[in-house]
């Protein structure tokens, strides 16, 4: 907490070098445990929740963040990164193999932070977490199991 406040009061100084484009400047904290997401959700601007689980895991989290945002809950907002992004090879699951080794492939598959499927079938999904949590800003990792060709057709897809 104390971070955060110094790291807010230090960028919004008219003096400070480079000067930040937006004064004060959003601040983002990133967590998965009720500690570090009551935090986040009491000071920060963008709240970006980890979650391993499912949907249904985020959901819990991101109402979990709501609760604790009290009267900020509508003046913050949410992110949500997908770790593995597996759409031009399925069976790739290299990153969360390495985030979780000894999980089975199973349960990796039902988690929210990976994305496979066609670039449709993911910016479907990224609008309805859009839609249904309110999560604003989604993060990818580039990662063997999708190209950049891919990417660019998922970032049009979503734009539509």
């Amino acid at each position: 907490t104390e971070h955060v406040a110094e790291i807010r009061r230090l960028l919004s100084d008219p003096g400070h070098i480079p000067p930040p484009v937006q004064t004060p400047p959003p601040i983002m904290v990133a967590g998965v445990g009720d500690k570090l997401l009551t935090m986040a959700a009491q000071h920060a601007d963008i709240v970006a929740i980890g979650s391993m689980g499912t949907e249904a895991d985020l959901a819990e989290r991101v109402a979990f963040v709501n609760e604790q945002a009290g009267v900020r809950a509508d003046e913050i907002e949410l992110q949500f990164g997908f770790f593995q992004v597996s759409m031009d090879d399925p069976s790739d699951l290299s990153i969360l193999k390495m985030v979780a080794p000894d999980v089975p492939e199973s349960k990796m598959r039902s988690w929210t932070t990976l994305l496979d499927g066609s670039a449709d079938e993911a910016a479907e999904r990224i609008h309805r977490l859009h839609d249904d949590l309110g999560i604003s800003y989604f993060s990818i990792n580039a990662t063997p199991g999708t190209s950049w060709e891919t990417l660019e057709k998922l970032v049009a897809a979503v734009r539509r």
